[in-house]
């Protein structure tokens, strides 16, 4: 699997799970769903944020290397 497509994977994997997130909390609205939200998906989106700006900057750091190189 190439960076790109684990990137964009990890980033729909994401999207898909905060997609089931708002459908559940229509129906729970009480304060464990909001505990749940802060304690558990709230550090997630951070973990998510961080690892996808770090895949990108490997992409780059990749894509320079191969233009360095001569392996367009």
């Amino acid at each position: 699997m190439s960076m790109t497509s684990a990137r964009l994977r990890i980033h729909g994997e994401y999207r898909d799970l905060m997609i089931a997130w708002r459908r559940t909390n229509e129906r729970w609205r009480d304060p464990m769903a909001h505990a749940f939200e802060k304690r558990r998906l709230d550090p997630v989106e951070l973990r998510i944020r961080s690892t996808v700006g770090a895949m990108e900057k490997i992409e780059s750091m990749i894509a320079q290397a191969g233009r360095e190189c001569g392996d367009h």
